[in-house]
């Protein structure tokens, strides 16, 4: 018994040793340790990019937002109530002094006319009327008053008589002004005739026509906009420029965003303080070129200021949703993708505030090859 004691308690111990052996086999204890340490990766390696130091100026001309407006601007508007019956330019018309734009229909005012002279016929025969009357009792008044002398009438009969004679010279005067008032109100009513046809107040161009034929006009309503120049920019402006922008001063006008249109223009205007809010001052700057200027048309005051700013290329930047960078050489060659704030754009040309300094490299082309920490090829 004790013989079989020892077998199974063998096989217990050695089920237990390979379980055991087991465990350590499958957490690794018999497999070489490697040395724990940093796993530096494989920089990329690019080639085929431009690079260049960026511009530094001493002298920029700084662009500052205007508005063109006309030397003269009249809004057209109808006196009358009525339909439009002809019109007779259309926006863009070059007109002088004089010329007609519109004509209103008149037949309401013509018939409010024929009403008053109808009214104006009854007046002047109620006022012949009165005067027959007025006659009349004239002369009847006449009589009583020499019969009064002779005393062949008592007073009473003599005041009878006059009171009718006074009441006949005033029913003359009320027709008379009666008739007077229509005759206002006649004249009043025809000088309307005069509105129902619109015409030009001074030579320019119609930069707006607000109807078309059929179109109900009513008073106060805005038919067509006049304008004429010369054109000036009107502008807003830093107190730093109080010194520099005086009277007969000549600047440079952009007129498109690129910076390819550029035309001269002189100080004609300026206020009178500065803008204690704003600290600004206002100009007016009048355009040598008018030709292909349009009224309301935003430009750019191009004033010069002094300073050292940084130029790159528009091309180099690198631009993804709401982050602008530029790819910046290192020393050692590698590449680095830095946040930058942009000022103003120059042509092909944009002003970097923050971000990079005098004398840095950049990439300049091939930037879709770049990346941030890549190893720049020679």
């Amino acid at each position: 018994m004790k013989e079989n004691f020892m077998k199974a308690y063998g096989k217990y111990i050695l089920f237990v040793v390979v379980i055991v052996i087991t465990l350590l086999w499958l957490s690794g204890f018999f497999t070489p340790k490697i040395k724990s340490g940093e796993i530096k990766p494989q920089a990329k390696k690019v080639s085929g990019l431009k690079v260049a130091e960026v511009e530094v100026v001493e002298a920029l001309q700084t662009p500052y937002f205007g508005l063109v407006q006309p030397d003269d601007r009249a809004e057209i508007a109808s006196r009358v109530f009525g339909r439009v019956e002809r019109v007779f330019v259309k926006e863009g018309d070059a007109v002088s002094t004089g010329k007609l734009l519109a004509i209103i229909d008149a037949e309401d005012i013509k018939a409010n006319i024929s009403a008053v002279e109808a009214q104006i016929k009854g007046a002047e025969a109620a006022l012949r009327a009165a005067k027959a009357q007025y006659e009349a009792e004239r002369r009847t008044f006449e009589r009583y008053e020499k019969l009064l002398h002779e005393k062949a009438i008592t007073p009473q009969e003599y005041d009878e008589v006059k009171a009718r004679y006074e009441s006949a010279k005033e029913r003359v005067k009320e027709a008379e002004q009666a008739l007077k008032a229509l005759s206002y109100q006649k004249s009043s009513i025809s000088s309307q005739l005069n509105y129902t046809t619109l015409r030009a107040p001074f030579s320019g161009t119609i930069v707006e026509k607000r109807v078309d034929v059929g179109d109900l006009a009513t008073p106060g309503q805005t038919l067509f906009v006049l304008e004429r120049g010369p054109f000036k920019v009107e502008v807003e402006v830093p107190e730093k420029f109080w010194d520099y922008l005086t009277l007969n001063r000549e600047v440079d006008v952009q007129l498109d965003e690129e910076g390819k249109e550029i035309i001269k223009g002189r100080v004609v205007e300026r206020s009178s303080a500065i803008n204690p809010v704003t600290r600004t001052f206002r100009v007016k700057v009048l355009l040598y070129q008018q030709t292909g200027i349009k009224s309301g048309q935003a430009v750019r005051i191009l004033l010069p200021e002094k300073g050292k700013f940084v130029l790159i290329p528009q091309k180099s930047l690198y631009q993804r949703n709401d982050f602008t960078g530029v790819f910046v050489v290192r020393p050692d060659g590698t590449l680095e993708l830095r946040f930058v704030k942009l000022g103003i754009q120059i042509g092909d040309k944009i002003e970097v505030i923050s971000g990079l300094n005098p004398h840095e490299k950049i990439v300049v082309e091939g930037i879709e090859r770049a990346c941030d920490g890549c190893i720049l090829e020679k």
